[in-house]
């Protein structure tokens, strides 16, 4: 629960930083790390696949996050305004 917190969080940053086409090499990036990572585990692929899955789910579902709250602030202009 706590990696798809990160997961979440770190999408949302991307999306504060960057536009969309960063998310490409950044969800490859996570299934990556997340099907190398435990090369010691006793886990089996199916495991490695579904927590690598969600992962990159996490981390797409924090950028549709970071979006919608860039898209509702207000345009500079109006902010200079007030």
């Amino acid at each position: 629960m706590l990696a798809f917190a990160l997961y979440l969080t770190f999408g949302v940053l991307l999306a504060l930083s960057f536009r969309v086409f960063v998310l490409v090499p950044a969800t490859l990036l996570v299934i990556i790390v997340g099907l190398v990572g435990d090369t010691a585990g006793t886990e089996s692929l199916w495991m490695k696949l579904l927590t690598a899955a969600t992962a990159a789910t996490a981390l797409q579902a924090g950028y549709l996050v970071g979006i919608f709250r860039w898209m509702s602030q207000p345009p500079p202009i109006a902010r200079m305004w007030r």
